[in-house]
């Protein structure tokens, strides 16, 4: 699940920033120039700067998707707040930060925190970890400019000034799909399929996978699980001075673990569809993923592969800038339309958005992390 997450704001954020490049290129030369260079000082040369960062993708008018987000970087050291939301349970909040050359973090559920080496020899302190003046980099940067640029320079009159003020100025850009280049699109197919992969001929869901686990393991053994054990299980966090004190409860759980599960693996290895298994133990069988969803809309979210497999395309982007009087990104609000078809050839739309604030350029510091009562994973 953690994965998938992690995929999916890759695969929005990508979509979105790949859509927000092209749709600046089709602007007034004055408009595009400033976008791009905003961009480029930004990636390749601040070393200071605080980010906020917010991602939703909507499908058919539901939500499906949320990520917050923090960044603040100075110099080596930086600090970042992540907490996304999938429709599925609680929020899902991590929270890391680079100090000295050590890597501090912990996931907010958990009872301990990681601390390891962060060193990254060689790598410069911007945000893509460049030398901009380095020789190969801006070469690198030239070609990126002028293949952008041959590709859709052309297109004018999309990028409008609406105002300016206080030392901000602000841009506006408005894409519809008949302006974008095929090849974007066709591109944007092979990304989603590359990122999320061929939708599985079956699937097995729990509706509370360890509270069964734990249940069913009382039922066979006799034995119930304290619930500090049962916490500690769930979200691994084990310190060796901990296993070594439950260590015969623990191999216990470990042992029917390995054979507890495969009563309901072995189904998916001979049907298709889904099998959702309840907190009761209570088995039910779905011939398709969409009745499946039709039943369980909140778990859509996991199965964006399958609204995903077919064609992908960008129908709409519209994106909302301002850069300070140094020519330095403040703001950026994106909004882009897709439409999809899933497995089935039912056709979705899909709303995203990215919402972006920049600011203390050159002010930034990073505190050491709060890492509460938590102890230190060992």
């Amino acid at each position: 699940m953690h994965q998938r997450r992690k995929l999916t704001l890759c695969l929005v954020a990508g979509v979105l920033v790949l859509a927000v490049s092209a749709a600046a290129a089709f602007g007034s030369v004055n408009g595009y120039d400033r976008y791009k260079q905003a961009v480029k000082q930004l990636l390749t040369h601040e070393e200071n700067l605080t980010l906020q960062a917010q991602v939703n993708l909507a499908m058919d008018g539901a939500e499906v998707f949320a990520w917050q987000g923090t960044y603040a970087k100075d110099g080596a050291d930086s600090a970042r707040t992540s907490c996304t939301h999938s429709g599925e349970g609680e929020a899902y909040r991590e929270f890391s930060t680079v100090r000295d050359g050590m890597r501090t973090q912990f996931v907010e559920d958990s009872r301990l925190y990681t601390q390891t080496p962060a060193v990254q020899t060689g790598w410069a302190d911007t945000l893509l970890g460049i030398q901009a003046d380095d020789e190969m980099t801006q070469r690198m940067v030239d070609f990126a400019e002028m293949a952008l640029d041959l590709t859709v320079g052309g297109l004018k009159n999309n990028v409008v000034q609406l105002a300016q003020e206080a030392g901000q100025t602000c841009y506006q850009i408005n894409v519809s799909q008949i302006q974008f280049p095929s090849l974007f699109n066709a591109g944007l197919s092979v990304l989603a399929y590359h990122m999320m992969g061929k939708p599985d001929p079956s699937y097995l869901e729990y509706e509370d996978y360890y509270g069964l686990f734990f249940a069913q393991y009382q039922a066979a053994t006799g034995v119930a699980v304290p619930q500090d054990v049962q916490e500690r299980y769930a979200h691994g966090d084990i310190t060796t001075a901990w296993y070594e004190a439950n260590q015969d409860l623990l191999t216990g759980l470990d042992t029917f673990a390995s054979t507890w599960s495969a009563q309901y693996d072995q189904w998916k290895d001979t049907h298709r569809g889904v099998l959702y298994v309840a907190a009761d133990g209570a088995a039910q069988t779905y011939n398709t993923v969409a009745e499946f969803l039709a039943a369980h809309p909140e778990r859509k979210f996991s199965y964006l592969e399958y609204y995903l497999a077919g064609d992908v395309a960008v129908d709409t982007v519209a994106n909302l800038f301002s850069l300070d009087q140094d020519g330095r990104l403040t703001s950026s609000q994106v909004e882009v339309t897709l439409t999809s078809t899933d497995e089935a050839g039912t056709r979705h739309t899909f709303q995203a958005s990215l919402d972006l604030t920049f600011d203390q350029y050159g002010t930034t510091s990073v505190p050491p992390l709060d890492v509460g009562g938590r102890e230190l994973r060992t």
